[in-house]
């Protein structure tokens, strides 16, 4: 008895086609859904640390340090701090 046999000749194939190509279809879509938006989150928040960092970078251009009265300005403001506590000047 052959294969062709037990299935019928009235399409068993097609079914049985479906029925296995069916799951591994659901699965990809599931997959491209669920790391699509992972990448989109991950994308985002990349592109939130470069601005992060580009001002940080644009700040720390405008230090200036003095060695007489041991203190870091920024340019345009009067307070100056001592270089260990320069990292209250990204804050304010």
């Amino acid at each position: 008895m052959q294969i062709d046999e037990k299935l019928g000749e009235n399409g068993s194939w097609v079914i049985l086609g479906f029925l296995i190509s069916f799951p591994i279809l659901i699965w990809l879509l599931a997959h491209f859904v669920i790391f699509y938006g992972a990448n989109q989150e991950r994308s985002q928040r990349l592109l939130q640390e470069q601005e992060c960092c580009q001002r940080r970078h644009q700040q720390w251009e405008e230090f200036c340090y003095f060695h007489r009265c041991n203190a870091v300005y920024i340019s345009g403001r009067f307070r100056g701090v001592p270089p260990e506590q320069m990292e209250q000047l990204y804050y304010d």
